[in-house]
């Protein structure tokens, strides 16, 4: 390589640092780990997607919302971990797909709300889907050059999705895809 390419690989690389750093700023703030507020969730699911976008350059992210929706009281950072998860294993299923997306539907309902995000990757068995919630528990069906460009991959992320929703009263799971997608992963709350 010429030093002109090298030069422009080691300002790729940083840039991409400064940006991997941005994806935990939410842990170093100290405010962001300890103070509980009700953030709105439009909001928040935006500045995630916008904070991982380094991680996945090629997936679109959508959000449509009908209305202001506030999220359980919880510390922002909760809110990081859980969407930060589900984004990721969206991301790492859509792998072998040509055209990847994630649309997030959030909706108000009575006191509460619903937040489902839909992906075109590989899909869930509906069936069996509780069991990716336990620790260590993993399912992967893209190839195996791709699963090494994925992100995680301990079987621990829907556990920590899980136990920080049931921590702020809500519930978690796989529900019946929308339209035009193959996974919808669902997050209610009262």
């Amino acid at each position: 390589k010429t030093v002109l390419q090298l030069a422009e690989d080691i300002s790729l690389w940083l840039d991409r640092l400064t940006s991997l750093r941005e994806i935990f700023a939410p842990l170093m703030d100290q405010s962001d780990r300890e103070e509980l507020s009700s953030y709105d969730a439009a909001t928040v699911v935006r500045d995630v997607a916008a904070s991982i976008r380094p991680l996945m350059p090629a997936t679109a992210v959508q959000v449509v919302s009908d209305a202001r929706v506030a999220l359980p009281l919880a510390a922002y950072a909760e809110w990081q971990a859980i969407f930060q998860n589900i984004f990721l294993n969206a991301a790492n299923a859509m792998l072998d797909e040509q055209d990847s997306k994630i649309v997030v539907h959030i909706e108000a309902r009575n006191t509460g709300g619903v937040i489902s995000i839909s992906d075109v990757g590989t899909g869930v068995d509906l069936a069996s889907s509780q069991e990716l919630f336990a620790p260590f528990k993993r399912q992967s069906k893209i190839s195996e050059e791709r699963s090494r460009l994925g992100l995680g991959g301990t079987g621990l992320g829907l556990t920590i999705v899980r136990m920080i929703a049931e921590n702020r009263r809500c519930r978690v799971g796989f529900v019946d895809p929308k339209n035009g997608f193959s996974t919808t992963f669902q997050m209610s709350w009262n």
